[in-house]
């Protein structure tokens, strides 16, 4: 199996995360990061990762309404501030129980 150039380094990147949330996190933070790492990255143990994937405008729509439903409200509040956010995904982070997120949803640009 031959990997190009941009594949080897997103393994790279990752590889060198495994061990260091700070690191995970940066790489979230980053928006030269691919879709498809930050997908990887949303399913990492440490909500600080989880955040700033869901912050990224990089974040794939599927990724973001993964995240919505995750239990820290700092990662809801992260979906519902992301511009990329659907629609759909906003509608359900609306009827979220916590006053954060309910404020991101209402200042999102898709609901003026």
């Amino acid at each position: 199996m031959t990997y190009t150039e941009e594949q080897l380094n997103q393994c790279r990147e990752v590889v060198i995360c495994i061990l260091d949330p700070d690191k995970r996190r940066e790489l979230a933070h980053n928006p030269n990061t691919t879709p498809e790492t930050l997908d990887y990255l949303s399913h990492d143990v440490d909500w600080g990762v989880c955040y700033w994937v869901a912050r990224n405008p990089n974040t794939k729509t599927e990724t973001l309404d993964y995240l919505s439903k995750d239990v820290a409200w700092d990662v809801r509040c992260g979906v519902a501030s992301n511009p990329n956010t659907t629609r759909k995904t906003l509608d359900f982070l609306s009827r979220d129980l916590d006053p954060d997120v309910l404020r991101r949803v209402a200042s999102n640009p898709k609901n003026r």
